[in-house]
């Protein structure tokens, strides 16, 4: 009879323990629905920080900038990055590492010639 209350206990003990992974998994994973519009991304650089705005979007991969912002309006000559355009005002330039992961978000004020 110990053995298997015991049995039972540690089949609701990996249950529980597996239940716990998925939901941790499914709301902390990197989904396009979380990703901030570049008018937002631009806000967080120039209130909370480059350092804050770059959080938001670590992770990230360049293939789900593009599916959430459209096509870059340019990109890093040299480097692994991509500039977007946003309401006429500034540019966000996006790093990646060589994976295509976002590294570092920067906001600079866009030069109309």
């Amino acid at each position: 009879m110990k053995k298997k209350v015991l049995f039972v206990f540690a089949i609701i003990l990996i249950t529980v323990l597996c239940v716990s992974v998925w939901f941790y998994g499914y709301y902390n994973r990197k989904s396009n629905d979380n990703i901030p519009s570049k008018e937002l991304m631009v806000s967080y650089c120039q209130n909370q920080g480059v350092d804050y705005a770059t959080e938001q979007l670590q992770g990230y991969k360049y293939t789900q900038l593009i599916e959430v912002w459209g096509e870059p309006d340019s990109s890093l000559s040299g480097m692994w990055g991509d500039i977007w355009e946003t309401n006429n005002t500034y540019n966000l330039i996006v790093y990646y590492d060589q994976n295509g992961v976002v590294e570092h978000v920067h906001v600079a004020a866009r030069n109309e010639d």
